[in-house]
């Protein structure tokens, strides 16, 4: 996966990153969890499959804790329903800033 071979490339350039899991608000609060935990190990998965070692990444899984659309309908279900990446010890925002851009315009072609 190429937005994995990034992140292995540049992996010099930041001490870790917490991958968050996150589930939209239907359903139970134990499957929710479980969603969530499970999006954010199948991101770690392709990361450490690329090379990244594991000591620099951390699996979370948050449920429905922490919507960025509180509505409830079908829209903002598919918002809440999302991995996100928290990087920390970046050394190069500049570079880090490219590589993340870079992974942005793979994704949305």
């Amino acid at each position: 996966d190429s937005q994995a071979n990034t992140f292995s490339e540049n992996s010099d350039n930041w001490e870790s990153v917490t991958i968050e899991g996150h589930a939209d608000q239907r359903g139970p609060a134990t499957l929710n969890n479980r969603l969530s935990k499970q999006r954010a190990e199948s991101v770690l998965e392709t990361i450490q499959s690329s090379g990244v070692s594991n000591d620099k990444l951390t699996a979370i899984g948050l449920g429905s804790s922490a919507p960025v659309d509180p509505a409830n309908n079908p829209r903002a279900w598919r918002k809440n329903r999302r991995v996100e990446l928290s990087f920390k010890g970046v050394q190069n925002a500049d570079q880090f800033r490219q590589d993340i851009d870079a992974i942005r315009a793979r994704t949305t072609n």
